[in-house]
């Protein structure tokens, strides 16, 4: 499985546990780091916030591949349905020409001049909004369904209730579908934020605690050399 971490999330992950496994292999290292208020819950602290960072980097993954799929699974059911609900619509359009009150019910009656000054009636489109399409698809059947003048003339051109009726439940399958895919559109943008958010409050603790390390080290240095100096 993928880290889920940026590139220099990975970088700050690593550089920590690299910097505890210095302090548990090299006890100068840590007794030094004492004398800069550095003990045993400092390691601690470093230890979950690593752990945090690294769990919610992992949930992103998660969160990203139910969104993915959930994602894949309404664009399929939606090419494959999409295609009978412009049949019907379209049908609507040609059979209903002059009803103006009935197209208006079903969503029809906005009009706009082409090109050419020819009034045409709009209906949504594929690449609409489809939250806001499907809404505009469950007024449509339920209207095409309920409304009797509306649906005798639908029957008599080869649109029945139990057509329309299969319609408007796949519309309902879509729009439980489309919440779904919302809902982990939202939950991976939120494990996206929770492991940026987890990755900024380990970032300064580690920047500060290897600045520290540095200087513990130098003076490490500084005085081995002189112990060596005294020696000879």
């Amino acid at each position: 499985m993928p880290s889920g971490m940026k590139q220099t999330q990975q970088t700050i992950y690593d550089e920590t546990l690299e910097l505890l496994d210095e302090i548990r292999s090299k006890a100068w290292l840590a007794e030094g780091m004492v004398d800069h208020g550095y003990n045993d819950d400092s390691w601690t602290l470093a230890e979950s916030l690593a752990s945090t960072a690294h769990d919610l980097a992992r949930a992103r993954v998660v969160a990203e591949a139910n969104q993915l799929g959930a994602t894949d699974t309404f664009n399929r059911l939606y090419d494959r349905t999409w295609p009978q609900f412009l049949w019907v619509m379209q049908t609507s359009v040609d059979v209903l020409q002059g009803y103006t009150g009935h197209l208006e019910l079903l969503g029809l009656h906005e009009a706009r001049l082409d090109g050419n000054g020819t009034s045409q009636i709009t209906k949504p489109g594929k690449s609409d909004n489809a939250g806001q399409t499907l809404t505009w698809l469950d007024n449509f059947y339920e209207v095409a369904i309920n409304e009797p003048n509306i649906a005798a003339i639908l029957t008599e051109n080869n649109v029945p209730p139990d057509k329309l009726a299969r319609h408007a439940a796949r519309v309902q399958d879509l729009k439980e579908v489309h919440h779904h895919k919302e809902q982990a559109i939202a939950t991976k943008h939120q494990a996206v934020k929770d492991r940026d958010e987890a990755f900024e409050a380990l970032r300064p603790w580690l920047r500060s605690a290897q600045r520290t390390a540095r200087a513990v080290k130098k003076e490490h240095a500084a005085q081995k050399k002189s112990a060596v100096s005294v020696e000879l």
